[in-house]
């Protein structure tokens, strides 16, 4: 089974109603990948977000490189959750590619994508699920970081 989301917002509760019944309905074999930002980072969405949401200037300033994550499907998917690890997934190298245009238009070849994996267990999830998310998205910023540092090193 799969989902993809409505991000408009006009029918919030349909959607995390069917995430909860994805979260549900897949076997214990198979995982659910979710993509929580909702769409592509870009100097030019994260001023647009700011601007359209004053209240998440903390969060945008928080995460430099991230946008924050679209909290409803990640908290609705960790609610609903009743025994699966989560993994998050940061990354660098697809700068540049805030588009679908750009993803396949070439621009990014040859580009060195870097990608750091981390697993948390279901026992370790606490019960707090807004602050176990932000605080993995305060870890991903740093592997980001990281990341991009390592990587100015071995261009050097």
């Amino acid at each position: 089974p799969n989902l993809f989301v409505d991000r408009s917002g006009l029918d919030t509760a349909k959607e995390l109603e069917l995430i909860e019944n994805l979260v549900k309905d897949t076997p214990k074999s198979e995982s659910i990948l979710l993509y929580p930002e909702g769409t592509r980072s870009s100097p030019a969405k994260r001023k647009s977000l700011a601007k359209k949401n004053p209240n998440m200037l903390g969060l945008l300033e928080r995460w430099p490189d991230l946008l924050p994550p679209r909290k409803g499907g990640p908290l609705t998917m960790l609610e609903t959750n009743t025994g699966k690890d989560v993994v998050f997934l940061a990354h660098t190298g697809f700068e540049g590619s805030a588009s679908i245009i750009d993803l396949i238009d070439g621009s990014w070849l040859y580009q060195k994508i870097h990608l750091h994996f981390w697993r948390i267990r279901f026992s370790e999830i606490p019960k707090d699920k807004q602050n176990f998310l932000f605080q993995q998205w305060d870890l991903m910023q740093r592997h980001v970081i990281q990341m991009q540092n390592d990587q100015l090193t071995s261009s050097q």
